[in-house]
Formats: C-alpha cells, structure tokens, sequence
C-alpha cells in the first residue's frame, strides 16, 4: 500500500538585506514605497495614505478658503512626506538580514503605488503647483499697491467660467505685451468711464475706490496727463482694467481694454513675502481682494 506525502509549502526564498539609502530614495518619488521595499506593507499603505490626505486637504483649502491655514496645512503635508522619507529609511535598517521577501513585495503592489502617485502627482506638481490649478508668480513693480507689494510671491488660480464683477482682481497677457500683468476690474461690458484729475467716474458718478491709495509720487512714473482722459465706453465682451496705484500703474489707460478670453487667472493669496534678507510674516498667508 503506498504511502502518500503530505505536501509542504517551501519557505519563501531570502534576498539580499534591504539597504536604507534606497528606500529614502524611494520614498522620496513616491511616499510608502521605502516602507514597502523594507518589509512593512501595512506601513507603506498608512503612509501614501497620510501625505496623499494632507495633500488633497491642502489644495482645497488653497482653492476654496485661501488663508494662512491653507498654507500651514500645505506645511504640513510636506512635513509628514519629509517624515515618511525617514520613517521609510529607518523601517529598512531593522529589517532582518538575510531579508526574506514576503507576500508584501509582490510587484503589483508597487506598480499600484506607483500608478496612484504618478495619476496625482503628474498634474499636481505638489509643493508647486497643486492640481495644475495654481501657479505662482512674482510682483515686481508698486502697480497695484498697497494691494500687491513689491516682494509678493503670489498664488493664482483659474478664474470661474462667466463674466466678471467690477473689482475682481485678474492675471492676463495685455495685447501689447509678453508678461502677465495684474490688474483690476473697473469697467465692465458697456460702462462709460472718464477720468479728472485723478478722480474716475463711471457712468456719470464719481466711483468710490477703497483700494486705491496715494503712495505719493513714483520713480520714472507713466505721463502725469493720465489722470485726465475719456470718456471711453467698454465694448462688448471687454475689460477696462486698472492698477491700484494709478500714478505708477501701465494699465488700460495705455493699452486699451482686455477681452474676457485674455483674463485667465486671479490671484489667491500671497504665498510669501520679502525685501531683500528681511521676511515679512504679516502678508505671508494674506487673502488678495
């Protein structure tokens, strides 16, 4: 009578001893991956999790409620893949040597970790561009002071489909231009705006501008006769847009009105602020209106 024998799984085959420079490096692309390269599948999941979450809430705080908080939260979400990095680091310096390759390592897991990351990551750009939806610029002239300072580095969003209300701050490459400039909406599709002495009337009344500030006089300021034009009425589909600062302000006055399919950003918030070596912490975080 034969015997029959039992069959035995063989034990799953050693590898070489998980190195932590590589799995920094790793996490570095994609966070959990170092986790997962030094044996800790469960670990490798919480992280993607955690910087993937915080990244998520940061943008929407940044598009939704642009504030100092969004920043702090955007902060953070770089903290936590800064520490997912080391965590990653540390999990494959413990790791067993010889290591042996668990059920964890299979390649599937990390072509999926990889795919998610690569599927947020390639339009998000984070820690520069979020979703593709910001971008960052500098302002390099007093155009529109006290509103925008000199120093602002400035995030900007897409604008909302439709036309826009009179105030609204907008980014657009003016027709007789390369660089975008920031400027705000004053006349609308229609408007008869005229200017005396500085003061502007639209349609026929003196228009109430708390934006605007007297910053005094401004090197190599635009031809003083500026302050007296019109009157100008906005044509359709059109923009009369102005700076803050008119003394000191290139703007409609020069180039003439901008159509509604040259305006396509505004500016959120001042992402951060500096003269020279000096900070200056009470506009980093400030909401632009």
């Amino acid at each position: 009578m034969g015997t029959i024998e039992e069959a035995v799984d063989s034990p799953p085959a050693p590898s070489r001893p998980r190195r932590g420079w590589v799995a920094a490096v790793l996490g570095i692309f994609v966070p959990g991956l170092g986790q997962l390269y030094g044996g800790e599948g469960d670990r490798a999941l919480i992280a993607f999790a955690a910087v993937w979450s915080l990244n998520f809430l940061s943008f929407y705080w940044i598009i939704r409620h642009p504030s100092a908080a969004a920043l702090a939260i955007s902060g953070v979400a770089t903290l936590a893949w800064i520490v997912s990095v080391v965590d990653g680091y540390r999990t494959a310096r413990r790791s067993p040597d010889p290591f042996v390759m668990q059920t964890s390592h299979r390649w599937m897991l990390y072509v999926a970790l990889i795919a998610l990351h690569a599927r947020w990551a390639g339009p998000t750009r984070v820690g520069a561009v979020l979703f593709g939806k910001l971008q960052a610029y500098r302002t390099p002239s007093v155009a529109m002071a006290p509103t925008i300072e000199v120093g602002d580095r400035i995030l900007a969003g897409a604008l909302p489909d439709g036309p826009l209300t009179r105030g609204y701050i907008g980014i657009f490459t003016p027709p007789t231009l390369k660089l975008p400039v920031i400027k705000r909406v004053i006349g609308l599709p229609g408007d008869t705006l005229r200017m005396t002495d500085g003061v502007l009337f639209l349609n026929g009344r003196s228009l109430v501008e708390p934006y605007v500030a007297d910053l005094g006089a401004c090197p190599n300021a635009p031809d003083p006769h500026r302050r007296t034009w019109g009157p100008i009425i906005v044509p359709a589909g059109s923009y009369f847009m102005l700076g803050d600062n008119r003394d000191c302000s290139v703007d409609s006055r020069d180039w003439g009105v901008v159509s509604r399919e040259r305006i396509l950003s505004r500016p959120l918030l001042v992402g951060y602020s500096a003269i020279g070596d000096e900070i200056r912490w009470d506009r980093i975080g400030m909401r632009i209106k």
